[in-house]
Parts: structure tokens; C-alpha cells; sequence
């Protein structure tokens, strides 16, 4: 198990989480078998 304590806190704002969301974009969708089948998975 991992010590919480060893790993550095970065706080980041809705602003910056947005933007990086915004540069992945096109990456965040669900797979084609999910959209295929969305009953099996959501």
C-alpha cells in the first residue's frame, strides 16, 4: 500500500481541469462496443 504522506498535493482549479480536458477531447469518448451494447456496461 501506497504512504498518502509520500505523494505531493497539487490543487487545481476547475479552469485547469477543463483545459486538460480540452487537449484530451477527442480521446474521451466510450468504445464502440459500449455504444453498441450500452445495457451490458452502463
Amino acid at each position: 500500500m501506497m504512504n498518502d504522506e509520500k505523494i505531493p498535493k497539487k490543487q487545481h482549479s476547475l479552469e485547469d481541469v477543463v483545459a486538460l480536458a480540452d487537449q484530451v477531447a477527442e480521446h474521451l469518448t466510450g468504445d464502440a462496443e459500449v455504444f453498441a451494447n450500452p445495457e451490458k456496461f452502463l
